[in-house]
Parts: C-alpha cells; sequence; structure tokens
C-alpha cells in the first residue's frame, strides 16, 4: 500500500482541500474502506487506522470516505503524509482502539487564535476535524476566516504514549504561550524603603576659656583704654 497527499483526489475543491488538509481524515481504496468499516461494529466503540511504514514511522488517522483513484493508495492530508515521509510506498494499515482523552496540552506556534472572537470556540471547533490525538505530533488547525494555526500536542492524559480519542465528551485544554509571543519578563521586585533623613545639628563652636594670666592682661588692656579715653 502507498500513500499520497489528498490534495491528488481530482474530486475535491480548494475548499474541501483546505477544510480536509486540517483533520487526521483518510480516503482509503473501496474494497478495503468496506472491510474496515464493515469490521467497526461495536456499538459506542469509536475506530482509527494506524498507518506504520517500512522504517517504523507511524501515524493515526480517521478513515472517512472511499476512493475509486488508486487500489494501492490511501490519500492523506499533507502533515500526515509528511509523518510518513521517509518511507511513502511500503504502508501497512491496522484497525485500532484509542483510549479516552481527558486532558491535553497544545502549544501554539503562532497566535491567532488569541485574535479569534472566542478563542476556547475557534479551537474547539478545530479541533472536531480531528478523531483522536497523539502526544508528540504536530498538526495544523483551522481557524475561523480560513486561517491555518500549527500547534504540538505536549502531552495528553490519561496517557502520554498512545493516541487517544477526542469524542469522550469533556475534555482539559491547556495552552501554552505561543512561540511568536515573548515570555512575560516576571515583575520588578519592590523598591526598598527610603530611610528617614536624620534631623539636622547645628554646630556651635565651643567657648575657650581663657587661662588666668591671659584674663588678666585683658583686664589690664581694658582698663587702660578706659584711661585714656575717659567718658565724656
Amino acid at each position: 500500500m502507498k500513500i499520497a497527499p489528498l490534495f491528488y483526489l481530482g474530486h475535491l475543491t480548494d475548499e474541501d482541500i483546505q477544510a480536509h488538509m486540517c483533520s487526521d481524515r483518510m480516503w482509503i481504496p473501496r474494497s478495503i474502506f468496506e472491510e474496515i468499516v464493515g469490521n467497526m461494529t461495536e456499538p459506542g466503540v469509536f475506530h482509527v487506522i494506524q498507518l506504520t511504514n517500512g522504517v517504523g514511522q507511524s501515524v493515526v488517522g480517521t478513515p472517512y470516505q472511499p476512493h475509486t483513484n488508486n487500489n494501492d493508495t490511501i490519500y492523506v492530508p499533507l502533515w500526515m503524509y509528511e509523518s510518513l515521509s521517509y518511507d511513502t510506498d511500503n504502508i501497512t494499515y491496522e484497525r485500532i482502539i484509542p483510549g479516552l482523552l481527558t486532558r491535553m496540552t497544545i502549544q501554539p506556534y503562532t497566535s491567532e487564535h488569541c485574535e479569534a472572537e472566542e478563542p476556547e470556540t475557534a479551537l474547539r471547533d478545530a479541533f472536531e476535524h480531528y478523531g483522536c490525538v497523539t502526544s508528540g505530533s504536530t498538526i495544523p488547525l483551522l481557524l475561523p476566516g480560513g486561517i491555518h494555526l500549527t500547534v504540538d500536542i505536549h502531552s495528553t492524559e490519561p496517557q502520554n504514549d498512545r493516541p487517544l480519542c477526542i469524542r469522550s465528551g469533556t475534555i482539559e485544554l491547556e495552552l501554552l504561550r505561543p512561540l511568536d509571543r515573548p515570555e512575560t519578563p516576571p515583575p520588578p521586585p519592590p523598591e526598598p524603603p527610603v530611610p528617614p533623613e536624620p534631623p539636622v545639628v547645628a554646630h556651635v563652636p565651643e567657648q575657650i576659656q581663657p587661662d588666668r594670666e591671659t584674663l588678666r592682661r585683658l583686664m589690664l588692656e581694658a582698663a587702660l583704654r578706659r584711661q585714656n579715653n575717659p567718658a565724656p
């Protein structure tokens, strides 16, 4: 079995291709599609298909529609094709039942979702195009206005090592800082309190008392001045 990007399907319009590129949907040869769907009979159980190439790369997707192009080719979105790019000619497929996702953390590459009127709703609707997610994968999301947002699936719970179904009800979503936004610096430390100014103390020079001999001389000089300059 081989894989090819879904834009090689001639019956898809440009609008179809834009929408389906941001999904995990697969177009499978009709005979294989009917075989796979015929085995998905368990009520309430969601099935996905795991594609694995000859060098051990694998990706998980949802069987979406049959096709009649080539009986040996599965058509997938470009991101899935690139996940198997080391060998696209030796593909095996396997039906698996994923676990149920309860929480995931994603790392957006850019911040276009922040500009949406309701960012959480925009992301929720974008994930509706996927059947399951796998920790460590990089996937595109389609936002309102035809904007493509690339995100890394950073981690998943309750298991972080296998595909998990995102159609299991309420899912807690943690958004990491978009890579195109600088990290918010920590707030500066508070300024230390300014100590009060110390009181100003006027310096009064110390009065030096003359010694006895100096005092006697000063008194004599004063008496002589009075004698030489009598009062009128």
